[in-house]
């Protein structure tokens, strides 16, 4: 893989260009996290991310997974208090929020009973009663991602629009996992806005473009061509 070709390009809410992070830049702060991680949490240990939607966001969750630790996404748009319901209950040793590190005393053992090659511990939106853990390990996200990269033909040649938000399994593994694991490049909007979307569409060149589908078929992919 070329390190100085294009990993993830950071839109503005109008769709022009803000930030581009090449594959080696990407690499280079998702080894620092790793190593920052790794000081201060154990293998097994909770790791809540809260951060802005940057090329931060890949970052973090590469370095907190390549450390062994278990990654605890936490929606930013949810309430004080419901934020620390899900942290309580998922009784991190470490919260980030942006690139701030929050300590927690926290022993490794974790109150659910998840396996020990859990990688994500994902939390239900709670329509229905308190949010329930749902915990994914390292094999589940591998099989679920290697079956869609052959669905899809997924490759390093692609580019993503990515507007789907970063905390559930969709935009999450999906989205973000499943492009860096097939090379391609992610162009990340902070929001989903349809002007924006179109102005930052560029259609002379081929696209993977996530729409708001709620189901991992494979018409959640869409090729963007000229008419």
């Amino acid at each position: 893989v070329d390190p100085e070709q294009p990993a993830i390009t950071l839109l503005d809410e109008r769709g022009d260009e803000r930030e581009t992070w090449t594959r080696g830049r990407l690499k280079e702060r998702s080894r620092w996290w790793q190593e920052t991680f790794r000081a201060v949490a154990r293998a097994g240990d909770r790791i809540v991310l809260c951060p802005e939607r940057s090329p931060e966001l890949a970052a973090l969750h590469l370095g907190a997974l390549a450390c062994g630790a278990v990654v605890v996404p936490l929606n930013p748009s949810l309430s004080a208090a419901e934020k620390r319901a899900v942290t309580e209950s998922a009784a991190p040793a470490l919260i980030v929020t942006g690139t701030d590190v929050e300590q927690h005393r926290a022993s490794a053992a974790s109150p659910h009973q998840i396996p020990e090659s859990t990688a994500l511990l994902l939390f239900t939106s709670g329509t229905t009663g308190k949010p329930k853990s749902v915990p994914l390990t390292h094999d589940n996200l591998l099989a679920n991602l290697g079956a869609l990269a052959d669905l899809w033909q997924r490759s390093e040649h692609d580019r993503l629009l990515h507007m789907l938000p970063a905390h559930h399994f969709h935009g999450l593994v999906l989205a973000l996992y499943g492009s860096l694991l097939a090379g391609s490049h992610i162009v990340l909007m902070p929001r989903f806005d349809a002007r924006g979307m179109l102005s930052g569409l560029d259609l002379g060149t081929l696209w993977r473009s996530w729409v708001g589908t709620t189901s991992p078929s494979s018409r959640a992919f869409r090729r963007c061509t000229p008419a």
